[in-house]
């Protein structure tokens, strides 16, 4: 976590969320991390440097033998609704999306 924080903030990037999760039995490492480019700096994210970020990156990923996706919040992703035969948990849901807590498109 540390080296990927790290590099987060030389690149001036404001970490908004970080999950991480061990399991002993398998030796593996999970690490979630939200990050945006408008921090206390008052940056904007414009000019910053995806492929720069990637290529930095890279090295750092291999040799902590690392798996990684790095995807973009900005990409909708496609969203299936399940709920009971309740019109209120329809609704809640919803809301939800109307009101931006999910940045997702439904078909």
């Amino acid at each position: 976590m540390a080296r990927v924080s790290g590099l987060l903030y030389e690149r001036g990037a404001n970490i908004l969320h970080a999950d991480q999760h061990q399991d002993h039995n398998q030796g593996l490492f999970f690490m979630r991390v939200e990050w945006g480019l408008g921090g206390p700096s008052g940056s904007t994210g414009e000019g910053f440097d995806l492929e720069g970020f990637k290529t930095a990156f890279e090295p750092m990923a291999a040799e902590l033998g690392m798996r990684w996706k790095l995807t973009s919040a900005a990409r909708r992703l496609r969203m299936a609704l399940f709920c009971s035969q309740y019109l209120h948990c329809m609704a809640d849901l919803l809301h939800r999306w109307r009101t931006g807590n999910w940045s997702a498109r439904f078909q």
